[in-house]
């Protein structure tokens, strides 16, 4: 395995984690409001 596949596939892990941070952070926030907006 060549140091660039392996930082590639570094760089690949590290943007999916952001990613799927990221739609987490925004469904607890959607969560969030629709549970204060709800009587």
């Amino acid at each position: 395995m060549s140091p660039s596949y392996a930082d590639t596939v570094k760089l690949v892990e590290d943007n999916y984690f952001h990613w799927e941070f990221n739609m987490r952070m925004q469904l607890s926030r959607k969560g969030l409001l629709a549970h204060i907006i709800k009587p």
